[in-house]
């Protein structure tokens, strides 16, 4: 009987401690995989459609069909781009993948190394750490829709003097699959945005026409 009772003693402790593990030591669920040609429109007008999935890394390109590379991780920079026969790369180090897939109370810390290469001229290079953690799930309503999101905040410092210069922000949707707000602050300047999610169009059906339609009647 005192064997029983021992060991129903230790069924219940197990369970206990399993109910009370931490959220950020769950294991995540994986989000949505986005299709490919999935298009989203925000409210400032700005489009994003991804072109290819990678794997870790997507291939994304803007309304006027200019395409950038980034990682599946969203608090990464662009980590490919080309503007005007500019071209830059980025280069990361550290624990950025202990953001992904995203989760409460999760955090991570990575640094950067930016390489521009102009079409005339020497290359430039300059260094960015980044710290990022995830606060708590909520609910939030958008214009398409109330949906769960799980807020993310990360900061850059100078590499000198570990002064903080740039604070950005999103909001991620499991069930979208991607961001549905996206905000900065640059301390160095004072300059602000704040985007947010008006619709996701299915690639299937992301046609300029649609896309155009969306953009016209905003959120």
């Amino acid at each position: 009987m005192a064997r029983k009772s021992a060991f129903c003693a230790l069924l219940l402790s197990v369970a206990a401690g399993a109910s009370l593990q931490p959220a950020s030591a769950r294991p995540a669920p994986e989000p949505v995989r986005v299709e490919q040609d999935a298009t989203f429109v925000f409210n400032d007008g700005r489009v994003e459609r991804l072109v290819e999935d990678l794997g870790e890394t997507q291939v994304w390109a803007t309304r006027r069909g200019r395409e950038y590379t980034r990682s599946r991780n969203f608090t990464i920079p662009i980590l490919e781009w080309e503007v005007s026969g500019v071209k830059g790369t980025r280069t990361v180090s550290g624990k950025p993948e202990k953001l992904w897939p995203p989760r409460e109370g999760a955090s991570s810390r990575f640094r950067v190394v930016t390489d521009v290469v102009p079409r005339e001229g020497a290359k430039s290079r300059s260094l960015q750490y980044w710290s990022c953690k995830a606060g708590r799930r909520r609910m939030e309503t958008f214009a398409f829709a109330e949906i769960e999101v799980l807020p993310v905040n990360c900061e850059r410092y100078t590499p000198s003097s570990m002064k903080l210069i740039e604070r950005r922000g999103w909001l991620w949707s499991d069930e979208v699959g991607h961001y549905v707000e996206r905000s900065s602050v640059k301390y160095t300047t004072g300059e602000t945005e704040k985007v947010r999610l008006c619709a996701k169009i299915p690639g299937r059906t992301a046609t300029d026409e649609r896309i155009t339609e969306v953009v016209e009647k905003g959120c």
